[in-house]
């Protein structure tokens, strides 16, 4: 089953791999012939900004603004492009804050355990989810670094961890790169929605990398009773 997974992740793998090769911000009329003021420039806040193709916590802003109406712009800086706006400065110190959080609890995590080959395994590309999911640009090509790490993750966990980054790869593909300036320049709801739910998988990848398993310790052997007559 698990080579099956690991076989059907190669042509999400081959998708997002050929993101690399027509990266929007190289190619597309859009860039060389910004429209109007939709095209502008800032100086970004610290730790950059929080980048529109990111993770987790820029789908929440996105979704507040398509939920609840609150207010966001974006603009370009330290070469992408990045949410502004209510709350968008105060969330990419906290995002950078938190990617560097998970990822030191992830190796604590490790460092408390037994070290096993297969722990060791499972929490290096845990460290690399967290850093990944929580990084203030998720670009697609981080993805591959999953691709290559996570189809390595043995034991119980392996069949579900193979499952996550492959459907993360999948929602990628799904908005990237054919509606990803509908994203920049109209915050288009599928595509925000689609940021928020990988943001969310790959969130779940990380739980299923590092929760704790429930350890069972081993069966207690009954002493023979012995039979009437022997002693």
């Amino acid at each position: 089953m698990e080579a099956a997974i690991t076989l059907a992740a190669l042509p999400v793998a081959s998708v997002v791999l050929s993101t690399l090769l027509r990266s929007p911000s190289l190619g597309g009329q859009l860039v060389a012939h910004p429209s109007g003021a939709r095209w502008h420039e800032r100086a970004t806040p610290l730790f950059g900004g929080v980048g529109i193709a990111a993770g987790l916590l820029a789908g929440v802003l996105l979704a507040l603004h398509h939920g609840f109406g609150v207010g966001l712009g974006w603009a370009s800086g330290s070469g992408s492009q990045n949410l502004t706006g209510t709350g968008a400065d105060a969330v990419a110190v906290l995002q950078g804050v938190a990617q560097v959080a998970a990822v030191a609890l992830v190796w604590v995590a490790f460092w408390r355990g037994p070290a096993t080959t297969e722990r060791l395994v499972r929490y290096s590309a845990a460290a690399v989810v967290a850093f990944v999911a929580l990084s203030k640009v998720l670009s697609p090509q981080f993805l591959v670094w999953l691709l290559l790490l996570v189809p390595l993750v043995g034991g119980p966990r392996r069949r579900s961890a193979l499952l996550l980054t492959v459907a993360a790869c999948a929602l990628t593909a799904v908005w990237f790169p054919a509606r990803y300036w509908d994203l920049v320049f109209e915050f288009d709801p599928l595509a925000s929605w689609l940021v928020l739910l990988r943001g969310l998988t790959l969130l779940a990848l990380l739980a299923a990398l590092t929760w704790p398993a429930t350890e069972h310790g081993p069966a207690r052997s009954r002493s023979p009773v012995p039979s009437p007559g022997r002693t």
